[in-house]
């Protein structure tokens, strides 16, 4: 594969090599919480990697986070909507675990646990943005935006929408 794929790509990939996504024991996607993807992905497009050229990094290095939370383009566009990186044909697999990246070493041993795999490794993390806490980032009008993005996510109750009432929003 490539990078990014979405669980119909995925099984085409495991298909070539004479495996079927519904067969394998486990299934892990790794899902973020909305908010703090956002804006790792704002301060990473602002490093300005030449591989990320295009439209979303133009709009991170030129503006600020409000503007880029409102007018940047969906991680796979519109062909590829967030709920088809953890829906086949409409369905949870039974095989998915969603593990969640801010409880990833405990999620992920669970789910190895799960198939009778115990964890050998601590995780370590890697390419991290450096940035400041997410919810300084938040006027009223990116976290609608975030919210209205990562819908699905929110919908299915994978993560609580920031409460506007209990929220103190940055300025803007």
């Amino acid at each position: 594969g490539l990078r990014h794929e979405t669980l119909a790509e995925a099984d085409s990939i495991v298909r070539e090599y004479g495996y079927d996504l519904h067969e394998v024991p486990l299934v892990l996607a790794v899902l973020r919480n909305p908010y703090a993807l956002e804006v790792s992905r704002y301060a990473y497009l602002r490093k300005g990697n030449p591989w990320d050229r295009g439209t979303n990094q133009q709009l991170a290095m030129n503006e600020d986070f409000e503007t880029f939370a409102i007018e940047s383009h969906d991680h796979g566009g519109t062909s590829r909507p967030l709920e088809s990186y953890f829906l086949r044909d409409g369905q949870f697999p039974r095989n998915l675990y969603i593990a969640k990246l801010e409880n990833l070493a405990e999620d992920l041993s669970e789910a190895l646990r799960k198939v009778g795999i115990e964890k050998r490794a601590d995780l370590t993390q890697v390419n991290i943005s450096r940035h400041d806490r997410f919810e300084s980032y938040y006027t009223r009008s990116a976290e609608l935006a975030v919210y209205q993005r990562y819908k699905w996510v929110f919908d299915h109750g994978f993560y609580e929408r920031i409460d506007p009432r209990k929220f103190v929003f940055a300025e803007g």
